[in-house]
C-alpha cells in the first residue's frame, strides 16, 4: 500500500475569537483520537479526507422563470460500498458542511457495524418557499444529476432523509431512479427512509429518536457510567430539555418520557422555548407547534422568546436535537447539564466541548447517539434487496409455538386442578409473533447496546482516553483501517514471483506510444537503463499486448497512464502523447470511433543520429519484444530484470 505524506493540521488556540467551524471540529476530534493509535502517515491521512465531492448547478422553470439551485453530494469513504448518507435542504448548505457529515456518517457506520462508506448531500433551498409541486420538480432535477453520475444506485450510493427532508422526497427520488433504470431489479434500494406504500420499512420514521432512548438507557444499566455524570437509578424521574421538536427530538421526547418516565421540563424551537417543572405534554406541543409554526402562545407552560438561553437552565440531560454549533465556546461554560446527548450532528464545536470535558460533564457523541436512522436504513436496504417484508416467513410459526405452549400449561393446571391462571396482558402479548416493526426495534437495541459497550471498553480500559467521543473514534477509525489494511487501497499491489497484464487491442484505443524506463537494474540493456525514452515500433502484427516482469503489478494512473511496477525497482511508465491533429511533420494518436473501436494507430520509429521520431503505422506489440528490438537483442531471448 503507498503512503503519500501526512497533511498536518495547523494549530491554534481555542478562543472566543478562533471558535472553530464543524468541519474543523471534526478535523479536530479526528486529530486527538488518532494521536492515540499506531496509524502510518498515509493510512491516517487516506481516512481523514475526502475522497471526492460533486457540485451541481441546475436550472429548473418555475414560475415564469428559470431558477438556478445548487446541490452537493461527497463521499468521504469507499472502503465499503455502497455509501450512505443523508440529502438536507437547507439555505445554509455548503461544501465544508456535507464533507464534514460525511466524515461522520463513515465514522457512525463504522462504529455500529452497518455495512456502508460515508457520504452526505445537500440542496441549497429553503423547502417553505415552494409549493409541493414545485419542491417534487426542484428534487426530481437534483435527483436526475446525481442518478446519471451513480451518485444515487443501491450498490454505490444509498441517500436518505435529513434535515428539511423526509419520506415524501426520498419517493419522488426512488420513482426518478426507477424511470431511468427501469431493468434495475434492487430500483427500490436506492434511497431509504420512503413511506411503507413505497417501499420502506416500520420503524424507519422513529429510529433516530428510538435510538437516543436505547442509547440513554444503555448509559444508565452501567451505573458507574451514570456516576461519572453525578446521576443514579435510572431515566424514570430525569429532567430532560430538548432542543429541536422536530422528527428527532419529537421522537426521543416522547418515548423518554411516555415509557421511561423522564420529565420533559423544556423544549426549545426557532422561535423560543418553553417551560415547566412538571414536564411538557410533547405530543400537545408538536401539534402546537405543526399548526403555528412555533411554541409561542402555548398556554400550558411558560414561554421565553429567548431560546438558546434555555440550554444553560439547570437540568439532568440535555438533548440538542437540531442544528450543528448549538453549544459553541460562548455557552459552554455555563451549560449545567451534567450529561448531554448529541441527538443532532456536531451540536458541540470543538471548543466547546473542551471546554465541558474539563467541567467534568459526560458527553454521550453524535456518532453513536443518533445512529439510530442509518441502523435502520440499513435494515431498510437489506430488505429492498431480500424483497420480502421482515416477519413474514416466521411470525404464525412463532404465534403457534406460543399457542401451543399456553394451551399445554392451561390444560395442566385443569387437570391437576391448581387453578393456575395467567393474566390477559400477558397472554396477548406472549401470543402475538414478531413482526417486521418488532424486529426493527430488536435489532436497534441490539445494535445500540453493542455500539455503546464497544465504546465502553475503550473508555475504561485506556488510561489515556477520558471520554466517549474520543473512545468512539478510536473504535469506528480502528474498524476503517482495519478493512483497508484487510483488503488494501485499489488496485492492490500483487507479491508474487510473476505478474501478467494483458489487455487486447481493442481496448487499447490509447495504444503505446512511448515507454520511459526509470530506476532499471544492471541486468537492463545499458540503452534503455540510460533513461532515454524508447519508441515503440512494429513490423508483425500481433493480437495483445503483454508484458511481464518478476514480482510486477498493474496500477492505473489516470485514463492516459499505466504503469507496470516492480518492487525490485524496475518501473516502466507507458503514456500516450497528446491527442494531435494529423500533419507531415507530427504523428498521428490513436483515434476512436464512437463505439470505442480504434481506426487509426501510429507511432514512431527514432532516427538514431537526431532522435526524432519518425511517423509510421503502429500494430500492436509486446513490450518486451519492443524492448528487444531497440537494444538489438534476438527475438528469442528473454528480457528481465
Amino acid at each position: 500500500m503507498e503512503e503519500s505524506p501526512m497533511t498536518i493540521m495547523p494549530t491554534k488556540p481555542l478562543t472566543a475569537a478562533t471558535e472553530t467551524s464543524f468541519r474543523e471540529s471534526v478535523d479536530i476530534m479526528f486529530n486527538r483520537a488518532v494521536a492515540l493509535m499506531d496509524l502510518s502517515p498515509g493510512l491516517e491521512e487516506k481516512i481523514r479526507v475526502c475522497n471526492a465531492t460533486y457540485t451541481v448547478r441546475f436550472g429548473v422553470r418555475l414560475r415564469g422563470g428559470i431558477h438556478t439551485f445548487t446541490g452537493y453530494r461527497a463521499v468521504h469513504s469507499e472502503h465499503i460500498e455502497p455509501v450512505k448518507g443523508g440529502i438536507r435542504y437547507s439555505m445554509g448548505v455548503n461544501q465544508d458542511e456535507v464533507e464534514a457529515l460525511a466524515a461522520l456518517m463513515t465514522y457512525k457506520c463504522a462504529l455500529v457495524d452497518a455495512p456502508f462508506g460515508g457520504s452526505k448531500g445537500g440542496l441549497r433551498i429553503n423547502p417553505r418557499d415552494w409549493e409541493e409541486h414545485e419542491l417534487e420538480q426542484i428534487t426530481r432535477r437534483f435527483a436526475y444529476e446525481l442518478i446519471k453520475r451513480d451518485l444515487i444506485n443501491p450498490s454505490q450510493n444509498v441517500p436518505a432523509p435529513d434535515m428539511g427532508t423526509g419520506e415524501r422526497e426520498m419517493a419522488w427520488i426512488a420513482d426518478q431512479y426507477r424511470r431511468m433504470n427501469t431493468t434495475d431489479i434492487n430500483a427500490a434500494a436506492c434511497v431509504t427512509g420512503k413511506p411503507l406504500n413505497a417501499g420502506g420499512i416500520q420503524g424507519r420514521v422513529e429510529a433516530t429518536g428510538r435510538g437516543v432512548q436505547y442509547a440513554l438507557r444503555e448509559f444508565f444499566r452501567h451505573k458507574e457510567d451514570a456516576a461519572a455524570a453525578k446521576l443514579s437509578g435510572g431515566i424514570d424521574g430525569k429532567r430532560i430539555i430538548v432542543q429541536g421538536l422536530g422528527n428527532v427530538g419529537y421522537h426521543a421526547a416522547k418515548f423518554l418520557s411516555t415509557e421511561d418516565g423522564a420529565k420533559i421540563i423544556a423544549i426549545i424551537e426557532r422561535d423560543g422555548a418553553l417551560h415547566s417543572e412538571n414536564g411538557l405534554d410533547v405530543d400537545a406541543v408538536h401539534a402546537w407547534i405543526a399548526k403555528h409554526g412555533g411554541v409561542k402562545g402555548y398556554a400550558d407552560a411558560t414561554y421565553s422568546a429567548d431560546g438558546p438561553a434555555m440550554l444553560e437552565a439547570e437540568c439532568d440531560i440535555l438533548i440538542p436535537a437540531a442544528l450543528e454549533a448549538v453549544i459553541h465556546m460562548g455557552n459552554a461554560a455555563r451549560i449545567k447539564a451534567p450529561l448531554i446527548v448529541e441527538a443532532a450532528n456536531g451540536p458541540l464545536t470543538a471548543g466547546a466541548d473542551a471546554i465541558l470535558r474539563d467541567k467534568g460533564t459526560i458527553i454521550i457523541p453524535d456518532m453513536y447517539a443518533n445512529a439510530g436512522g442509518v441502523t435502520v436504513s440499513y435494515f431498510e436496504w437489506v430488505k429492498n434487496l431480500g424483497h420480502i417484508r421482515f416477519g413474514r416467513m416466521q411470525r404464525r410459526a412463532e404465534e403457534a409455538r406460543h399457542t401451543l405452549l399456553i394451551n399445554e400449561l392451561e390444560q395442566l393446571s385443569s387437570d391437576k386442578g391448581l387453578g393456575w391462571t395467567l393474566s390477559p396482558g400477558f397472554k396477548s402479548e406472549y401470543l402475538r409473533g414478531a413482526g417486521e416493526l418488532e424486529l426493527v426495534r430488536s435489532g436497534l437495541d441490539d445494535t445500540m447496546r453493542a455500539a455503546y459497550q464497544a465504546m465502553r471498553e475503550v473508555w475504561h480500559g485506556r488510561s489515556d482516553v477520558t471520554d466517549l467521543r474520543t473512545a468512539a473514534y478510536l473504535v469506528s477509525i480502528g474498524k476503517v483501517a482495519a478493512s483497508y489494511r484487510a483488503k488494501g487501497l485499489y488496485p492492490s499491489q500483487v507479491a508474487r514471483a510473476s505478474a501478467r497484464a494483458t489487455c487486447n487491442s481493442r481496448q487499447l484505443c490509447n495504444r503505446i506510444n512511448r515507454a520511459e524506463v526509470r530506476n532499471s537494474p544492471a541486468m537492463i540493456p545499458a540503452t534503455i537503463r540510460s533513461g532515454h525514452a524508447v519508441w515503440v515500433n512494429a513490423t508483425a502484427p500481433a493480437a495483445t499486448m503483454t508484458a511481464t516482469l518478476p514480482m510486477a503489478s498493474f496500477r492505473l494512473h489516470s485514463q492516459t497512464e499505466r504503469t507496470l511496477a516492480s518492487p525490485s525497482l524496475c518501473r516502466i511508465r507507458i503514456r500516450t502523447l497528446a491527442r494531435l491533429a494529423p500533419s507531415a511533420n507530427r504523428p498521428t494518436t490513436p483515434m476512436t470511433s464512437a463505439r470505442g473501436t480504434p481506426r487509426i494507430r501510429t507511432c514512431h520509429n527514432v532516427d538514431p543520429n537526431t532522435h526524432r521520431p519518425i511517423p509510421k503505422r503502429l500494430t500492436p506489440l509486446t513490450i518486451a519484444t519492443a524492448a528487444r528490438r531497440a537494444n538489438g537483442i534476438p527475438s528469442t531471448a528473454r528480457l528481465s530484470p
